[in-house]
């Protein structure tokens, strides 16, 4: 059915980035998901090659892209300390640890 993959970016990207947007809210996380999603269908021509369940595959994949960022995104937020974010208070640890002090 397919044999270009700038053709099955156009027609199906406006929805794919509909479809996430409705269920994580945020214009921008969805714009990064929709393209994550396309960026790993890339690689996999066997898969986009004349494919006519193409759009399911799009779509499964999607869904799980967009399962992983909100099962990510309640990770981060439900780890906090003295509310600091969980990888913001390990970021502000390895700042102030120096690679020669066990040395010295």
């Amino acid at each position: 059915m397919f044999n270009d993959f700038e053709e099955i970016f156009r027609r199906y990207y406006p929805a794919v980035l509909r479809f996430v947007m409705s269920l994580v809210k945020s214009r921008h996380d969805a714009e990064d998901i929709a393209q994550e999603v396309f960026s790993a269908l890339w690689p996999k021509r066997d898969i986009w090659m004349d494919n006519p369940d193409i759009d399911r595959y799009i779509y499964r994949t999607a869904r799980y892209m967009t399962i992983d960022h909100l099962r990510q995104k309640s990770l981060k937020s439900t780890f906090s300390i003295d509310g600091v974010a969980y990888s913001d208070y390990i970021d502000s640890l390895m700042d102030d640890y120096d690679a020669l002090d066990p040395l010295i």
